[in-house]
């Protein structure tokens, strides 16, 4: 009985003895495993041995060895392949198909992960038998489908054996069907196959192969399901977002007629089937007067039909303008609209400001066009997004009424902020510009005024230049004056019953004046002193005595060139 207890107890000692040493040596184990982790957790580089299509990328960082395999990728682009297809050879670089890697990226990433993706255990474990056991890691490849099918299809071009299916394509009113050919063609995914083989294993030439076919036939009905189609009437879609649909041409063909032609069409070449192109009922230009048949604003200005020049400016811009459709939300350029002013683009010399003086430039003129513009677009109570005011006061405009451009630093642009289309209607006619906002116009809509107010006259002065070209004592106005101002404008919105509702300030201008400029003459008539000529005297000869010369600045007293000068 005591032998039995102590066998008993011994057994349980040993157990517990096992327990312990096994628990110790887990302990190390993890222990060693965290010190072995918290030695490998900086370090950046692949772990060895580890290889990838042959190439070592052991201990080097992602970046180097993507750079290491690049430098592997760019030797087999610049390889030559020569494709043989019935004795008829096609040379070509492989970069030209498109030869590529399709998994570097990945690859990359599997080798820098290895050893780093599991539980800390299973990466020492890893990263331990890295230093016995090799890592091998396939790049991939293929060739770029749209190059590779682009060559294939100039190859097939020229090999007359080879089959050709049937295409169709619509020119203008009319279908016309290419018939192909049955015969060979070429297995283009077996193709590719060699190709990248060929590539990599350093292999210069590969036969295409080919494999009997029959031509595509084009399937007429579902053609005729695809052109015969109705016509589209121009629509309107109203609602937060105004659209114009455009109206779509409907085509028609006789299909019975076709496939009867088509099946007795013997051989290769074009079948021309007419198509009847049926117009729909309304059409874009029709909705003009469903969108365009209120005038919402007009404005006139005058101009002098006898400066031709300007004329031809003014109509030039005004042909530009006229008929321009703005959507709701749309920004308009006077720039961008009349285009640059060079003599090519239809302008002439003419006048306009610099300076403070009436000088003359291409395109002057045409300021009077924004001018108007500016008018009606306050009127129609559209967004001003950029305007100046003139320097100097124009004749066609009230103060703070006008709009100047000036190219490449100063342009008039505005928004359409209504709910619907606008057309611009311009017109140069009899001495006037006149033009027009057109649109839809609400029953309730309210008018809109504006009004010019000059809260300062500002007094041209006289400048007086001297001409020594001119008469003394002659005047000559080479520059008409004009005073200069500071105004306001204002718009003045007004219900249906003609009730002032609101009047509110549009914007403050300040204009310089024109000056005078007088040209004063201060030439003047020199006197001339009388030639003295001697009597002739026969005998004895006596020289003639010569004329004497005019002295005037001599003779003539200090000042006499001063306009107050009593000579003339």
């Amino acid at each position: 009985m005591n032998q039995i207890l102590y066998n008993t107890s011994k057994s349980s000692f040993m157990t517990k003895l096992l327990i312990i040493l096994l628990i110790t040596l887990i302990g190390i184990i993890v222990c060693l495993s965290t010190i072995f982790s918290l030695t490998n957790k900086d370090n950046e580089a692949i772990l060895k041995n580890v290889f990838v299509s042959g190439v070592d990328v052991s201990e080097e960082t992602k970046e180097e060895a993507k750079v290491l395999l690049e430098n592997k990728i760019n030797k087999y682009v610049k390889k030559e392949i020569t494709l043989v297809l019935d004795r008829q050879e096609y040379r070509i670089v492989a970069e030209e198909l498109g030869f590529t890697s399709e998994n570097l990226e990945a690859v990359l990433d599997e080798a820098y992960n290895y050893g780093r993706a599991d539980n800390f255990l299973k990466n020492n474990y890893t990263i331990l038998f890295s230093n016995f056991k090799n890592k091998e890691i396939a790049l991939s490849y293929a060739l770029d489908e749209k190059k590779f099918n682009e060559y294939m299809s100039k190859i097939v071009a020229l090999n007359e054996s080879l089959v050709m299916d049937d295409t169709y394509v619509i020119s203008g009113e009319q279908l016309i069907i290419t018939k192909g050919q049955d015969g060979a063609k070429i297995d283009m995914e077996t193709l590719e196959e060699y190709i990248v083989t060929a590539i990599i294993n350093d292999i210069s030439k590969v036969d295409i192969p080919i494999i009997e076919s029959k031509s595509k036939k084009v399937d007429l009905d579902k053609i005729y399901a695809e052109i015969s189609v109705e016509p589209q009437n121009a629509t309107i879609i109203s609602g937060e977002k105004f659209e114009i649909v455009p109206e779509k041409n409907g085509y028609d063909f006789d299909l019975e007629n076709a496939k009867y032609v088509y099946s007795n069409h013997a051989g290769t070449g074009e079948i021309v089937i007419d198509l009847k192109a049926v117009e729909p009922d309304i059409k874009v230009a029709d909705l003009d007067a469903e969108l365009f048949n209120d005038t919402i604003s007009t404005f006139s200005t005058p101009y002098n039909q006898g400066d031709t020049n300007r004329v031809q400016n003014l109509m030039t811009a005004s042909e530009r303008c006229n008929g321009k459709i703005l959507y709701p939300g749309d920004e308009f350029s006077f720039h961008k609209t009349v285009g640059t002013r060079t003599v090519a683009n239809g302008y002439a010399v003419g006048n306009s400001y610099a300076g403070g003086k009436v000088v003359t430039s291409v395109g002057g003129g045409i300021c009077q066009i924004s001018s108007t513009l500016y008018n009606i677009v306050l009127k129609a109570d559209l967004e001003i997004i950029e305007r100046k005011p003139h320097g100097m006061i124009v004749a066609y405009a009230e103060p703070s009424l006008d709009a100047t451009i000036a190219e490449g630093s100063i342009d008039f642009r505005f928004k359409n902020t209504r709910k619907y289309p606008i057309k611009i209607f311009s017109e140069v006619k009899d001495g006037t510009v006149t033009m027009s906002i057109l649109g839809l116009k609400d029953a309730d809509e309210p008018t809109i005024e504006v009004k010019s107010v000059i809260l300062e006259t500002i007094p041209y002065k006289t400048e007086t230049q001297n001409d020594s070209t001119m008469v003394k004592g002659t005047r000559k106005v080479v520059q008409e004056p004009s005073d200069g101002y500071v105004s306001e404008s204002y718009k003045i919105v007004k219900d249906a019953s003609g009730n002032i509702v609101s009047e509110t300030l549009i914007t403050k201008d300040r204009y310089t004046p024109i000056n005078e400029i007088v040209k004063v003459g201060t030439k003047v008539n020199k006197p001339v002193t009388p030639v003295v000529t001697p009597p002739v005297v026969t005998e004895p000869e006596v020289p003639v005595t010569p004329p004497v010369e005019e002295e005037p600045d001599r003779d003539l007293p200090p000042g006499w060139d001063s306009p107050e000068s009593p000579y003339a």
